[in-house]
This record gives structure tokens, C-alpha cells and sequence, in this order.
């Protein structure tokens, strides 16, 4: 039969819905054995035993020979793991068994609760080999492939996740549409296994940028340029003027971090804590599950980290994964946060989407006591009650507890690599415990995780219990005092947890695997839960209990002959909270934690305060043109060195009349700056003017005819051409006009709106000279407006439109004109209203970023700033 390896996800059959286009986005690749659970392990075929049988295949391992029925259902004990794996045609899996020593050729060895998965990770550790497709030769597996299909070229990396047999897949889809990802499997055999999914694309969500620390002043009219150098990737903020009619010659650096070896931050959520004390731990419970499926978070949930809105981080405990609310469970995820003085008041946030951050920040510090085994040996803080009421009815009369029957364990493990072993099976078992402290204030929580081996006997855990007493009426028997455990008790309920003395099961049904045990005591009333069932109708309620000792206790009950071994890992002590943290919707951002910032530059010699002004980028240098303050308009240029960090004024070689202006545009082509109407001396205009970078003359250029004049409008370059859109007219009307220049032909043309785009107009008005370069109705136009911005970017040269103020209102609609087709294509609005800001393009051709800083929104003035991902229709790499 043989192995047959596949590749699932997370992601199949479903689909994958809500992935953006130009944002890295994982999904994850499960390597799993198509045998599944048709590989038990040794403990598995002891279930099969007690429940046919009536004893373990161990207690039954003399009949082996004489009862057909015990050899049917105890193979590997009657013969050897090894040989019942050989029986199921798997000779690698026999000498990957036999090769590790913890996995000896007979059942001695064999591991509770590990089936398949653990097999695999012998045969398939996730070892890969940097910079290629291919896994070094190990086990079966021969190399896994990526195939995307359904647009244009879309950049993947494959990666192996820090959780064994799981690796991620990152993948940049470059447009909105929907794709097909095939995943295939080669093995070292030649046999070849895929799987594809379907992921939906939509638009990429505007960003909010997150900084910390010092900011510019909120203005409006100021100017922005960007400095294309890696890894920081800086937007300049130049001049402006604020609410208070103030106006300011500061330059402020931002400091984007879009290609930070540490990767950017894409999503947050704002957690509310503000009910907590500071220094407190409270409890947050949100799903994680859907944030791993849609792509957004990575599976290991390494990229999940805490910071308030001064920007310092908080510390955090993710319950870890396998565990009922542990690290993606499609019930929820449990984050036990310590709070800050300002998450209190300010607010605190929990970031992630970052694919690059790969350490998790997840702390055990936060709790007054932690427990998770990784010493060597049991740690000396557990002691053992080696009374002989340690193991009273209803266990085996006069035994007596051993330490030796608790170990440290790397069998099995949810933090670090170990656990406590808790072995009532060939040990007698017994009750340890140690000291704890119940934390300062009202109450306390106490909890811990137990690996339920689904046996039988008694494992539980204690905050309070005492040793047994006499029962004065029957020598024989003894009393368990009236006090609070939880976990197994199998003479009580064989099918559900039960709880406290007298054992009452709780309404939680056992299943093999990993659960919570937890103790809440608010100070007047204790509370019981386990897997985290916080509904009325699963906590069992008791009276207040003080918290003096933390107690694991297992054991084997009178008539069994042997009893059962199960796992401890993780248990913690935490302060008791009212209420619960919540967490809000999700919020686009780019966020790179002490990269992302404000600076302030540029401080020697900057230009005279001003707004309205223009700023081009060329030679590693800023340029600065025009502007105004208080009504007096500006005719010079200005020049900032982003190496240097200085500013030089540009003396002119010449100058024209009516120079001086203000809210007019800029643009580069070439070593030129070209300007483009604006309010002057004179009034409104439509002069277009070039402006010589290297020898710093003026000279005029032919207006464009049937243009009106206008300011407030934006303008951009893609490829040739240059795109101008929007603006108020000189009769006070606001424009929707979308016209391009090209810089080759010298030929300006009106795209949209046009009313003779199916007519045969021979005019010789130059709006009508290139009908073909015309927007082909009927189509969506951008709304009239003022104060928008607008850059080119991607490979493909679109430009986007965006913001502005309209007659009624400012807008916060985005736009893209496919330059190719001649159209207009609203997108994803903008999370902001915004006009009179600055805005630049970042990232350079194929990774390109508009960056919005600054503005108003009709409301106040603003100091954000925003970024928007404009490098679609194919790329090599994506930096958010």
C-alpha cells in the first residue's frame, strides 16, 4: 500500500474570500498522511480492550496466543509496533520508528495521543532549503510547487512554518479577480499529489499609517515628496498652514519602513481595556480562525503583538494552539493581556498580518505564578503527600503516593517542549502540589491545561483540597474533605469532566486531546470551568475558596488493576477580573514597530513658511515651487538635499511675468518641472510653464486650448504623459474634466467628459485632435471636486484619483484610470474624507504606494496620513 502524501489547507473546498490585492497574504500548507487515522497508536487499541475486553492489552498480554480476540484487538502488544506498522506496508516508517529512541520497536515507548501526525514528523521534519522550491531529500517528500492562476503574474514564496508537517504560502496577488492555487506534492518516488483552492481578490484597503512619538501640526496645503531608498522608503511633509491661520516652514520626515527586514504590521483591532487596573491581567477571547483563513494572520499566530497609543508594547499570553481556545480554534482564541497606564485611557491595539514576523512575542511574565515543566526535573517546588491518606478510598487502601510517579516529560507538550507526565499506570500515582499566592486585590484565576488520555482513574487539579479523614463509621473508608477539584473522575462520570467533593459531572463531554481546567474566584463566589464553557449552564458555582497551594493528583480507583497516565502543561495563576476585554473591527494599517516615524528635518535655512506650493522629486533632491502666505503669492524655488538634510534657495536665471502663484500643480519629466495654472497675481489661470531643473530658467509653454482656467486640481505622470483632473474654475464652478498632455507629441487632449466622442468632429480645437485617447461612454467620472489628489503608479501607469472637496461635502471616493483602456473604475473608498493634503507616490514603478498626508475633511484639519497600494496589474514583490 505505501504512503501517499498530500497537502491540505485550511483554505480548501471553501475557498479563500477577502484577500487584498497588493497585500502579502499566507495561506498555510498541512502536510498530513492520506492513511489518517487509520494509524492508531499503542494506547488507542487499549480503549478497544477495556471496552471489549474488560482489561488493557497489557494486563491481557499473556492470552496473546490462546484468545483470537485479544490478538485481533491488541496486534501491537502481541507482537510490536514495528511489526504491526510493517503489516501495514510501511518499511520507512518501521526504520524512521526504530531509529528514534524514544520510539523503540515495542509498545513500551509508545506516546498517548499521538497518532499520525507525530509519525510524519519523524519521516518529514520541516526542514527547506532558502531560496528555492525544493525540501533537502527526507522521508517521501520530494519538493512542494505552487501554481496561481486566474490574472496576471502574482509573486509567491514558500516557507516552512516554525509548527512542524505546516508551511506557509506568500503570495501577492497583483489585481482584484478571482484566482485558482494549485498545490502540488512530489514525492521521492515520482507520485504526485495537488490540491487547488479558490481565493477571491478584492481591492487593497487604504492604510492608516501608525506612528508614535512626535508629529507634524495638522495643516492643510502643504507639499510632499518621497526619497526611493531602501529599506525606509521616506516621505517628506514640507510647509503648510494650520487650523489657527498659522502658517509653518517645517519639514518632517516619515519614516515609512516599507521594505523593514521586520516586516510591516497590515491589520489592527482596538482592545478595550479600560474597565482593568493598570498592571492588571485581563482576558481577551476573538477569533482568530477567520484572520488565518482569510490570509491575514499567520497560523502559528506569531504575528500577533500588543502596543498602546504611546507605542509601548504590552505584554501578552496566547493560550497555546491544540488547546480548546488556543492559537487559531474556530471557537475563539484566549490572549491573557497586561495592561499599561495609557491602554487605559488611550487605548491599546492588537496588530498583526505581518508574514515577515516570525518570533512570538507571547510571554508567560504576565502571571503571579506559570508553570510549564521545562526543567530538567520536576521541579523542587512540587512535593509530595507521602501520608497514607494520600491515596484513601476510593482508591487502593494503604498505598502511598510517589513522586517518582510524576515526571517531566517531552512525550508530549503545549509550551516549551515538555510536560508533567501524571502516571497512575505502572506507578501508583499520588497527589503533589506547591505553594501559590493568590494575587493582590479581589480574587484569582487558576488555570491549567490536561491531556485527557480517555482511560479511566482520577486526575484532577486542586486550588484548595486537604488531606482525607477517617469516616467514623466504616473503618474501612475514608472522607475526601469538602473542597474544590477538577478534571477526570471516572467512578463519578466516565463520559464527562466532573468537578468538587462530592463529584458531580459537569455538562463538558471527554474527548482525547488537550483541555482547560480553570478555577474563577471573584472574592464571594467561586466558579468552576472547564474548556472555557462560561455560559451559566456549564459553571458549576461554589462558595469563595482562598488559594494556598496549586494540587495535581492522580490515581487508580479499588478495582482497577492498573490506572491511567495523563499530562499536565501550562498551568498559571492570574488576578480575578469583572469583565472581559473586547475587541473591535479590524483596521487596515502599515505599522512597523520603532521604523515607522515622524522626524523632524531640515531645520537650517528652510524656505519662508507658505502653503499651496508644489514639490517635484529628481536628482536625490526636493524642489520646492511657489506657494503663498497670507494672500502674498511666492515666485521662487527651493531645494532640499535628502542626503545632506539641507535646504538651498535656487536663484533664478530668469523669470516671466505673473510668475508668482499658489494652489497650482507640479510634475517631473525629464530633467523639467512642469507647472500648470493656479491663482496669481493677475487671478485665475491656465498658463502651463516649464521650469529647467539643472539651470534653473523659465520658459512658457503653449496653453491648453479649450481648457478653462483653473486651480486646486491634481496632476500626474505616467509613461509620456501627464494627467490633470479636477479643480475650480475661474467662474467658481468645480470641474470633473479629466485632460493629458504628452510630453513627445506636445499634444494636449480633453478624455472626459466629452459630448462628441461618437461624432466626426474635425474641429481643430486640440481636444478633439486624438479622439481615440477619449474616455468611450457611457462611463463613471469622478465627482466635481477641489483639493484631490492624484499619482500614477504600477507597471501598467494607471492613475488614481482621489478625495477632494465637492459642493457639498469632501469626498472620500478613490478612483483608477486605466490608462490603457480609457476608463474609470470606482475602488474601495477611501476610510477618510480628505482635501487640501499632500500626497506622493512611494516604493518606486512595481511597488508603488500613494501616500496622503495631512488635509481636512470639512470637519478639522488633520496630521494622518494614509497609504494606498497603486503597483497592480503584475509584480515581482510587494512591501505591504
Amino acid at each position: 500500500m505505501g504512503m501517499n502524501w498530500k497537502a491540505t489547507s485550511k483554505l480548501s473546498g471553501s475557498g479563500m474570500n477577502g484577500a487584498e490585492a497588493g497585500v502579502k497574504s499566507l495561506f498555510h500548507i498541512h502536510a498530513v498522511d492520506t492513511l489518517g487515522s487509520a494509524i492508531p497508536t499503542c494506547h488507542d487499541f487499549d480503549d478497544l480492550a477495556r471496552a471489549n475486553l474488560g482489561g488493557s492489552c497489557e494486563s491481557l498480554k499473556s492470552t496473546c496466543g490462546s484468545n483470537a480476540a485479544v490478538s485481533k484487538l491488541c496486534p501491537a502488544t502481541c507482537s510490536s509496533c514495528a511489526t504491526w506498522l510493517l503489516a501495514q506496508d510501511d518499511a520507512a516508517a518501521v526504520t524512521a520508528v526504530k531509529a528514534k529512541s524514544s520510539h523503540p520497536s515495542t509498545c513500551a515507548g509508545a506516546k498517548a495521543g499521538h497518532a499520525t501526525s507525530e509519525l510524519y514528523e519523524i519521516l518529514c521534519p520541516a526542514t527547506f532549503v532558502s531560496g528555492t522550491e525544493k525540501f533537502k531529500k527526507h522521508g517521501l517528500l520530494g519538493s512542494i510547487n505552487v501554481k496561481i492562476a486566474g490574472g496576471k503574474a502574482a509573486a509567491s514564496e514558500i516557507s516552512a512554518n516554525p509548527v512542524a508537517n505546516i508551511y506557509d504560502v506568500t503570495v501577492v496577488y497583483p489585481h482584484i479577480g478571482d484566482y485558482n492555487v494549485t498545490v502540488k506534492i512530489t514525492t521521492q518516488a515520482g507520485e504526485v499529489s495537488e490540491n487547488t483552492f479558490s481565493v477571491s481578490v478584492t481591492d487593497a484597503s487604504p492604510r492608516k499609517v501608525v506612528t508614535h512619538g512626535s508629529k507634524p501640526k495638522a495643516v492643510l496645503g502643504a507639499a510632499a515628496a518621497a526619497h526611493d531608498a531602501a529599506p525606509d522608503y521616506n516621505v517628506y511633509l514640507m510647509g503648510g498652514a494650520a487650523e489657527d491661520g498659522s502658517y509653518v516652514s517645517d519639514t518632517w520626515k516619515l519614516t515609512t519602513g516599507m521594505d523593514s527586514p521586520a516586516g510591516l504590521f497590515s491589520y489592527r483591532k482596538k482592545v478595550d481595556v479600560s474597565f482593568a487596573k493598570a498592571g492588571s491581567v485581563v482576558e481577551l477571547k476573538t477569533d482568530f480562525d477567520s484572520l488565518i483563513k482569510s490570509g491575514n494572520m499567520r497560523s502559528d499566530c506569531a504575528d500577533v503583538v500588543l502596543y498602546d497609543e504611546d507605542g509601548v508594547a504590552a505584554k501578552f499570553w496566547i493560550e497555546p494552539a491544540g488547546t480548546p481556545h488556543g492559537c487559531g480554534s474556530a471557537t475563539g482564541t484566549i490572549l491573557w493581556i497586561e495592561t499599561t497606564a495609557s491602554s487605559l485611557t488611550k487605548g491599546l491595539y492588537l496588530y498583526y498580518g505581518n508574514v515577515d514576523h516570525t518570533t512570538k512575542l507571547s510571554t508567560s511574565s504576565i502571571f503571579t505564578m506559570f508553570e510549564d515543566f521545562e526543567s530538567a526535573s520536576l521541579d523542587a517546588a512540587w512535593t509530595i503527600d507521602s501520608s497514607s491518606t494520600d491515596t484513601c478510598e476510593p482508591l487502593k487502601p494503604g498505598d502511598v503516593g510517589s513522586l517518582a510517579s510524576f515526571t517531566v516529560t517531552s512525550d508530549i507538550s503545549l509550551t516549551g517542549s515538555q510536560s508533567l507526565r501524571a502516571n497512575a499506570q505502572t506507578m501508583v500515582g499520588g497527589t503533589i502540589s506547591r505553594s501559590a499566592t493568590a494575587p493582590s486585590g479581589t480574587g484569582y484565576v487558576l488555570k491549567g491545561f490536561l491531556f485527557d488520555t480517555a482511560y479511566s482513574g482520577e486526575h484532577f487539579m486542586s486550588p484548595d483540597f486537604t488531606a482525607c479523614t477517617a469516616d467514623t463509621t466504616d473503618s474501612d473508608k475514608a472522607l475526601l474533605p469538602t473542597k474544590n477539584g477538577v478534571g477526570v473522575y471516572s467512578t463519578s462520570s466516565n463520559v464527562s469532566y466532573s468537578h468538587t467533593y462530592p463529584w458531580l459531572s459537569t455538562p463538558v463531554t471527554r474527548t482525547k486531546g488537550w483541555h482547560s481546567m480553570a478555577f474563577y474566584d471573584d472574592g464571594s463566589m467561586l466558579s468552576v470551568v472547564v474548556d472555557d464553557n462560561h455560559e451559566s449552564k456549564d459553571v458549576m458555582k461554589k462558595a469563595k475558596s482562598s488559594l494556598s497551594k496549586v494540587l495535581i493528583r492522580a490515581g487508580a480507583f479499588v478495582d482497577q488493576s492498573v490506572g491511567s497516565t495523563m499530562y499536565w502543561d501550562a498551568i498559571f495563576v492570574a488576578p480575578y477580573q469583572s469583565s472581559a476585554a473586547k475587541a473591535g473591527d479590524e483596521e487596515a494599517v502599515m505599522f512597523s514597530p520603532g521604523v515607522t516615524a515622524w522626524s523632524s528635518v531640515g531645520t537650517t535655512n528652510p524656505p519662508p513658511a507658505r502653503q499651496g506650493h508644489s514639490a517635484v522629486v529628481s536628482g536625490g533632491k526636493a524642489y520646492v515651487l511657489m506657494g503663498e502666505r497670507n494672500g502674498f503669492k511666492y515666485d521662487d524655488v527651493w531645494s532640499y538635499d535628502f542626503v545632506a538634510d539641507t535646504w538651498a534657495f535656487q536663484p533664478p536665471a530668469n523669470t516671466l511675468s505673473d510668475l508668482a502663484r499658489a494652489d497650482h500643480t507640479s510634475v517631473v519629466y525629464g530633467s523639467h518641472a512642469y507647472i500648470l495654472g493656479g491663482r496669481t497675481v493677475a487671478g485665475v489661470t491656465n498658463a502651463f510653464l516649464k521650469y529647467d531643473l539643472a539651470d534653473r530658467s523659465w520658459s512658457a509653454m503653449p496653453s491648453p486650448l479649450g481648457m478653462a482656467a483653473r486651480f486646486g486640481h491634481a496632476a500626474a505622470v505616467s509613461g509620456t504623459k501627464m494627467t490633470v483632473t479636477g479643480g475650480v474654475l475661474s467662474d467658481g464652478s468645480l470641474s470633473n474634466e479629466v485632460w493629458t498632455y504628452d510630453f513627445v507629441s506636445t499634444v494636449w487632449t480633453l478624455v472626459s467628459p466629452r459630448k462628441d466622442n461618437f461624432l466626426d468632429n474635425t474641429a481643430a480645437s486640440a481636444e478633439f485632435a486624438v479622439l481615440v485617447d477619449a474616455v468611450a461612454g457611457p462611463h463613471t467620472l469622478p465627482e466635481p471636486a477641489f483639493g484631490g489628489w492624484a499619482v500614477a503608479g504600477g507597471p501598467a501607469g494607471n492613475v488614481y484619483i482621489g478625495g477632494g472637496e465637492t459642493m457639498s461635502s469632501a469626498s472620500s471616493n478613490l478612483y483608477k484610470f486605466d490608462a490603457t483602456a480609457k476608463s474609470f473604475n470606482g475602488m474601495v473608498a477611501q476610510p477618510f474624507a480628505r482635501f487640501d493634503a499632500a500626497y506622493t507616490l512611494v516604493g518606486g514603478a512595481a511597488n508603488s504606494q500613494a501616500i496622503v498626508m495631512a488635509g481636512g475633511d470639512g470637519k478639522s484639519v488633520k496630521d494622518d496620513a494614509y497609504t494606498m497600494w497603486v503597483g497592480d496589474d503584475g509584480v515581482a514583490d510587494v512591501r505591504a
